[in-house]
């Protein structure tokens, strides 16, 4: 999956017609996702993370930035907080295998 590029964001979630809810980019009208859950309320929770995917993923890739260019060389206290953020942005973006990155250490 290396190299995939996803559905353009902003995402948003719209009702499903009682099979959950589907996840559709504002920029061009795909679908990316079916977010269902055991229920009604967890399939709407479930969407909403989803839909927020690509927020997320900018956001982080903002704060990554700023923190590598404030940071210096000698003494980095976020190191590891860095980290995690660049394996979970290598883990949304294709590069990392999701059964070889394994749960971040936070």
């Amino acid at each position: 999956m290396t190299g995939a590029k996803h559905t353009p964001g902003p995402w948003v979630p719209e009702d499903g017609g009682g099979k959950g809810s589907w996840i559709k980019s504002e920029v061009n009208g795909e679908w990316a996702a079916l977010a269902c859950g055991s229920d009604d309320l967890t399939a709407e929770a479930n969407a909403d993370l989803i839909a927020a995917a690509p927020d997320l993923l900018k956001a982080l890739k903002y704060i990554v930035a700023e923190c590598d260019e404030d940071m210096d060389d000698d003494y980095n206290p976020h190191a590891a907080p860095l980290a995690n953020a660049r394996a979970a942005i290598a883990k949304a973006e294709g590069v990392l295998d999701v059964a070889d990155t394994g749960e971040p250490q936070i």
